[in-house]
């Protein structure tokens, strides 16, 4: 079993408390997934490191650990995720923050690491404790490309590759934890990617992960370095090679953020007759109307200064954080106003079940990405393949919007009501706007009183 953002760790009730939260509106007990970000300190600096920006010299002190361990598993807590703007690893007592999740058996579903960390005694750690998956950043296919994308010394990558070696023979014949080497590419080593492939499988990966480097918060990423769309024939070959190879391991997850790059790997899947992993399936259950983002009513991130956020995607400098789990008790800041407006919002973007739309200043905790149909694989790359969960919440949602949408009751009914006939009803919606644009004093009628902009 690899890693699922702890969904595996649940129990069909624990699913159902997810569910009657959205639908009632009210904090859950306490969050099921946590994901400790236990420093912002790092041993490397990737270039395309999304997290750069809120870098700091700062840890979780381990005090502090415990004491939210404690207080998070007698609220539910099932699995935690070591990850973060710095590399977990680097965190100064690692062996003894692993010591105190197994002894109170929670889980650890995911590490997320550069490898340089990874000594004889946490590899010890990681495989009696059964962690689910360790996931590996090498991002490159030998020491020279490694210097230039991680921005350290050559001789690092040998010991990186050294110690996934190590893992790997200490695991044995174990599924735990699950090895998953990732390569990111750009233009500069896109070319390299059989090379890439070939040392993923002498380390003896479970996956080879395979995805694009992607913008990063303020352009810190030169344009002209990234991989678009129109880079298809630039990406053919190698992904063709690298397809081949594995027809018979069955190692490869490749899933783009672009979805034209993903069009040309089912191309030269059917080419060659080959199937290839996304990572990721669809139950027949699962809608896209209410495919939305629930993260607010199960899980959260702790960043190494103890900043609270929803998940790892919004660890940026643009992002207000929701509360402080270092200054503050957790259960005070998760029931608090930050987590509450962020449910409330998620709520009602579930209600709208596609009909809601990012717009400036209607959000408060929610960025477009979190609204947006399609706009982020995270909102439920790891649940969607739960076909009973995805049946149980269309219900729920179904009954929820024949009670809380209408056109004739309160304000809040209405208002989901008239933007639910703005996104059915395209001609509607192009007669209201251009009302809108010629009469200012309805348009600021209708957003005072129904919240209609």
């Amino acid at each position: 079993m690899r890693g699922s953002h702890g969904w595996a760790e649940l129990r069909p009730e624990d699913k159902r408390s997810i569910i009657d939260s959205i639908v009632a509106g009210k904090s859950p007990r306490g969050p099921l997934h946590l994901e400790l970000d236990l420093t912002d300190r790092c041993n490397v600096d990737c270039y395309f490191c999304n997290q750069m920006d809120v870098r700091t010299k700062e840890q979780i002190p381990y005090e502090r650990i415990v004491e939210i361990l404690d207080e998070t598993a007698a609220n539910g807590l099932r699995s935690v995720r070591l990850a973060g703007g710095g590399d977990p690893l680097f965190h100064r007592e690692i062996e003894q923050v692993i010591d105190a999740i197994h002894a109170r058996h929670l889980v650890i579903d995911n590490i997320t690491t550069n490898g340089l960390g990874l000594t004889p005694a946490v590899a010890k750690r990681l495989v009696e404790g059964g962690t689910r998956e360790v996931l590996f950043s090498l991002n490159a296919a030998d020491a020279a490309d490694y210097q230039r994308m991680m921005q350290v010394k050559p001789a690092i990558f040998d010991k990186v590759t050294a110690n996934i070696r190590h893992l790997v023979s200490i695991r044995g014949p174990q599924q735990h934890p699950a090895v998953v080497v990732q390569f990111l590419l750009d233009r500069e080593n896109v070319a390299r990617l059989p090379d890439m492939y070939a040392l993923g499988v002498g380390l003896g990966a479970d996956v080879i992960a395979v995805n694009t480097i992607t913008e990063i918060p303020h352009e810190r990423i030169d344009a002209a370095i990234l991989l678009t769309p129109d880079d298809r024939e630039l990406l053919r070959g190698p992904l063709r090679e690298i397809i081949a190879a594995d027809r018979e391991r069955r190692l490869l997850q490749i899933c783009f953020p672009r979805q034209e790059l993903n069009a040309l790997v089912r191309e030269i899947e059917g080419e060659l007759g080959a199937n290839v992993s996304e990572g990721y399936t669809t139950a027949d259950t699962f809608r896209d109307e209410n495919g939305f983002c629930f993260f607010g009513f199960y899980s959260a991130v702790v960043r190494g200064n103890g900043d609270l956020y929803p998940c790892c995607m919004l660890l940026n400098p643009d992002y207000k954080p929701l509360g402080n789990a270092v200054k503050e008790k957790f259960g005070e800041e998760w029931n608090g106003t930050g987590f509450r407006q962020l449910r409330h919002e998620m709520r009602e973007v579930l209600l709208a079940g596609g009909a809601a739309e990012y717009q400036p200043g209607r959000y408060a905790t929610l960025t477009p990405e979190c609204v947006n149909a399609h706009a982020c694989g995270l909102k439920n790359m790891y649940f969607r393949s739960d076909a009973d969960f995805y049946r149980d919440l269309g219900e729920a949602l179904a009954e929820a919007r024949a009670k809380e949408i209408r056109l004739i009751g309160n304000r809040q009914q209405i208002s989901r009501a008239l933007q639910q006939l703005k996104h059915r009803h395209p001609r509607l919606r192009k007669a209201y706007e251009a009302v809108a644009r010629s009469s200012p004093g309805v348009r600021a009628w209708l957003k005072r009183h129904f919240s209609v902009r």
